[in-house]
């Protein structure tokens, strides 16, 4: 997958686009901002929409290459971030269009007054993502907690344990669940960070090194509980009169151990090496392996 900048098969070709690096002056400097920065013609056609607090930005012409006898301008709206009161806006025109790359730098003045304003439709659309995703998140949680504690209670029975098989499907139960339950956690630390500057960096940490290696984990495990299970199945038939409940009981609980164990040590090597990267370029935080 290409960086915004770039694309391609081998990301070998440049995009063209414009660099926004914008500076501030507020009066009052306690305030978080959010920006809207849009790039538009002289039509008023939106070519490209970034939102967010980040002050370096990147802009994608809408086709490749980008139209040159369009002017072209950049319009920046400021929201005040935790009530989305609006501070102002600016436009800055593009000039050197011939230019595949367009650097513009700015310093705006943020007014302390806040100016109401009535309608805009692109925080209702950033509201209505969030609210979209945060309920199917939540739907996702509560259907897979349902799921997760019922199963955990059906194969918990005494009855149920008297066959190996339920011995796994029990077992798979449980990272079933600690998935959903981190999924869910993940998505609202991801919310968060949106919104807390100063803990920013730890919920970054937090969610690619611990959750994220948890989340890997537990689905190794689930997958290996299930291939246990499946081949259990498909040799059960072949014993015929040789088999032995209480053996495979003690097989299988000896399984479900060698598979967690196995799996905590073929992870380690990529625990070791994983690291965050800051690309100051792309303004992106990467998690890679040396």
């Amino acid at each position: 997958m290409c960086p915004p900048s770039y694309y391609g098969d081998l990301c070998q070709y440049q995009n063209e686009r414009v660099s926004v690096t914008l500076g501030f002056i507020r009066a009052d400097r306690c305030d978080v901002y959010f920006m809207i920065i849009i790039l538009i013609n002289d039509n008023q056609l939106i070519n490209s929409l970034s939102y967010g607090i980040k002050l370096n930005r990147y802009l994608l012409y809408s086709t490749r290459p980008k139209n040159i006898s369009n002017k072209y301008s950049i319009r920046i709206d400021a929201f005040e971030k935790h009530f989305i009161t609006f501070r102002g806006s600016w436009h800055l025109s593009i000039s050197f269009l011939f230019l595949s790359v367009n650097r513009i730098s700015a310093l705006l003045y943020i007014l302390y007054e806040p100016v109401p304003i009535l309608s805009n439709c692109f925080i209702k659309s950033i509201n209505s993502e969030f609210k979209l995703s945060a309920f199917i998140t939540m739907i996702m949680f509560f259907v897979g907690i349902i799921n997760g504690f019922l199963s955990i209670l059906t194969f918990k029975r005494k009855t149920s344990q008297e066959v190996d098989s339920e011995i796994y499907l029990i077992a798979s139960s449980i990272p079933s669940l600690s998935v959903i339950l981190l999924f869910s956690l993940k998505f609202w630390f991801l919310i968060y960070s949106y919104r807390d500057l100063i803990g920013k960096r730890l919920i970054l940490f937090s969610n690619c090194m611990i959750i994220e290696l948890l989340l890997k984990l537990l689905l190794y495990i689930d997958n290996w509980l299930n291939c246990c299970f499946a081949g259990k199945r498909a040799f059960s038939p072949f014993k015929g009169i040789h088999f032995d409940k209480r053996k495979n009981r003690k097989t299988a609980k000896w399984m479900i151990l060698c598979a967690i164990i196995i799996n905590i040590i073929l992870l380690i090597p990529h625990m070791l090496y994983l690291h965050l990267y800051d690309d100051i370029k792309e303004e992106h935080t990467w998690r890679v392996v040396k």
